[in-house]
């Protein structure tokens, strides 16, 4: 968060924290602690975390519903830490049909969206004072044919034209993070704050991207694992009763069942295949490969004993 009065300085920094069970909370790092900990957070790792001061949360506009939030000390404790298990997700999407009832808004929480843009207006510029900046107003339809308006500020209008200009006979799908909502003529008007690009741009650039999709078809003609060295989670080739690690250089004597999980998505325009590592398939399925693999085991044993009651759904 830029100081007021030098937008060249930082006057804190404002995280959502976000737990195991999913649950968020706003955080705040305020300009005399900015120091220990600017290079020592950053964006959709795992930490751990201890010593905060704990308050009310009365910001005028709330990034979660939490009654609390959390403010950094000095003595806050911070250490990155791994959990494949751990559920990671950044969107918190709100349905289109639920915003366009004035009952089930809250106009000081900031939401997420995801939609087609199926129309927009002209840039406009709007004044205030010796102050300028420019604006557009784009219409989004999710799959249900519910409709809202969003309201574009200052670099998105960029950000956002130069998707219109490309996609000018192809869908576009927009996710829109923080916003906040306001009822404005018929639809539920909402004012951004930050804009993720389209699904057509994952398919143009090399990058880490979020997207909003369905998972249609699992593509398991290559497998959906791989045996991989306990130190470095490369594949590992088998010798004789051991495995050798071409990465570390070395035999192994145990090594452990990792996820390489190819799947089939679409978001309601195209679709494209994507591939799963270990962490992002366990949240997807919600067990370990060795664990998987082990159960299926039992399964088939029990099946060609006759005691399975679930073969028909493994063969099926």
């Amino acid at each position: 968060m830029p100081d007021r009065f030098n937008l060249q300085i930082s006057y804190s920094i404002e995280l959502v924290l976000q737990d195991s069970k999913g649950d968020r909370i706003h955080a705040t790092i305020e300009k005399y602690v900015l120091k220990f900990f600017r290079n020592k957070i950053h964006e959709l790792r795992l930490y751990r975390m201890n010593y905060f001061v704990v308050g009310p949360n009365n910001l005028k506009l709330r990034t979660t519903t939490h009654n609390l939030r959390l403010t950094f000390t000095q003595k806050t404790f911070v250490e990155e830490t791994n959990d494949p298990s751990f559920h990671m997700n950044m969107f918190n999407l709100r349905p289109f049909d639920q915003l366009t009832n004035q009952h089930d808004v809250d106009e000081t929480e900031l939401l997420d969206v995801v939609g087609q843009v199926v129309t927009y207006e002209d840039v406009k510029t709007y004044k205030q004072g010796d102050d300028q900046s420019v604006l557009i107003n784009v219409v989004l339809e999710d799959d249900q044919r519910n409709r809202i308006m969003a309201t574009l500020w200052s670099e998105l209008v960029d950000q956002i034209q130069h998707h219109l200009n490309e996609s000018a006979n192809e869908p576009l799908i927009v996710v829109l993070q923080h916003m906040k909502p306001q009822k404005y003529r018929d639809y539920l008007q909402h004012v951004n704050q930050t804009l993720n690009e389209s699904l057509e741009q994952v398919l143009s650039k090399e990058s880490s991207y979020w997207i909003a999709a369905k998972l249609v078809n699992l593509e398991l003609d290559r497998g959906w694992s791989y045996l991989a060295c306990n130190k470095c989670s490369r594949k590992v080739e088998k010798v004789g009763n051991k495995y050798f690690c071409a990465k570390c250089n070395e035999e192994e004597s145990s090594v452990t069942h990792r996820y390489r999980l190819q799947v089939r998505v679409m978001d309601g325009t195209a679709f494209i295949s994507l591939l799963l590592w270990n962490r992002e398939a366990m949240q997807l399925i919600g067990k370990s490969a060795k664990e998987l693999k082990e159960r299926l085991f039992e399964e088939f044993h029990s099946f060609l004993h006759g005691t399975s009651s679930s073969g028909d759904k493994l063969f099926g």
